[in-house]
């Protein structure tokens, strides 16, 4: 019996290892997204990379974080209510990246 237990808790180890290797951060980017007239931080702005259809939200004080399983250049869309979209090609070789992005207000509203 001891036999089968250590047996099944060493699979069970290996198993839960296997499947995290898969995935290594090539690149990472953070940044602020803010109103480009009064410079104020947006909250709530949506990234969304275009080649792989994740997203995420800018905090509180407009900051955001996304990882990049690859080398590829990647184009984050990024969106906010009675604000212009704006897309930004991240396609430098740098594994870490800062950017800042401004967003117009938009005429319409």
């Amino acid at each position: 019996m001891k036999i089968k237990l250590a047996f099944l808790f060493a699979f069970i180890c290996i198993a839960s290892f296997a499947g995290n290797g898969s995935k290594h951060v090539q690149k990472h980017v953070k940044g602020q997204i803010i109103d480009q007239t009064t410079g104020e931080p947006l909250t709530g702005v949506l990234i969304k990379d275009a080649l792989t259809g994740e997203s995420v939200y800018t905090d509180f004080n407009g900051y955001f974080s996304v990882n990049f399983y690859d080398n590829n250049a990647h184009t984050l869309e990024v969106t906010f209510v009675s604000y212009e979209d704006k897309k930004i090609v991240i396609n430098s070789s740098n594994k870490e990246e800062e950017i800042t992005v401004r967003l117009i207000e938009s005429s319409i509203f």
